[in-house]
């Protein structure tokens, strides 16, 4: 009778390493195009929210720059949008430009002030309804962070508002990239996608802004510069993130 004759323990170990180096490389390419099609995601919803900003204020314009109480306004896609509304001074000594979202819904009544600003008239919750009227089949969000921290829950963006200039924004931009940000007007939104956050050891997403500071040098994300329809993404890998 033939006697079989089976691996050595070397073989094995041979094996086991080469394995193990395919298995590493093959992780390492999936990272990696997960990492692409992240990018891609947030690059293509900001430049859908860029173009959707480009296509207000021009249908504003074209419409004869029509106002609602002394509010600039305009019905863009099924939503009534208010827009920026700058003074005299404001436009030609401060930079900020008229025509650009600055809130969902149609003014009521006229109110005591005779411009809408960034300044006066930002906040987390007009740029989420910003967030909805921009885009449509908008990707969930919120503003609520605690409605954010669980990895099982079907939002894909944080809504902030940064009501200061970020040191930190160095973006590209996706509309008007030969315009600075005005220095009187620096409040803008940011949209964080939500799966590129840190975690904390019990596996929440971490608050990416803090002490009213939001940090967009890591992460990714896109801000929006109401002040002159700034539209700028921010892309970084999840080694620089820190996940």
């Amino acid at each position: 009778m033939k006697k079989e004759k089976g691996f050595t323990l070397i073989e094995l170990v041979i094996v086991i390493v080469i394995l193990g180096i395919l298995a590493a490389t093959g992780l390492s390419k999936f990272m990696d195009v997960t990492e692409e099609a992240k990018n891609a995601s947030v690059e293509g919803t900001a430049s859908g929210f860029a173009a959707g900003v480009m296509m207000v204020r021009g249908q504003w314009e074209a419409k004869g720059r029509p106002q609602t109480y002394s509010v600039n306004t305009t019905f863009y896609d099924g939503t009534w949008l208010q827009l920026t509304t700058p003074t005299r001074d404001q436009r030609e000594n401060k930079g900020l430009m008229p025509g650009y979202p600055m809130e969902a819904g149609k003014p009521t009544q006229k109110s005591g002030s005779t411009s809408v600003t960034p300044a006066d008239a930002l906040s987390a919750s007009s740029c989420l309804n910003i967030w909805y009227g921009m885009l449509q089949n908008a990707p969930k969000a919120s503003t609520d962070f605690n409605e954010l921290k669980s990895s099982s829950s079907d939002y894909k963006y944080y809504v902030a508002y940064q009501g200061s200039s970020d040191s930190s924004d160095t973006g590209s931009s996706s509309s008007n990239p030969a315009q600075s940000i005005p220095t009187d007007y620096p409040q803008h939104c940011v949209y964080y996608m939500l799966s590129s956050l840190n975690r904390n050891e019990s596996g929440e997403y971490m608050n990416p802004c803090t002490g009213g500071k939001c940090d967009t040098s890591k992460y990714k994300s896109f801000s929006y510069y109401p002040a002159n329809g700034t539209v700028r993404t921010h892309i970084h890998n999840a080694e620089s993130a820190g996940n």
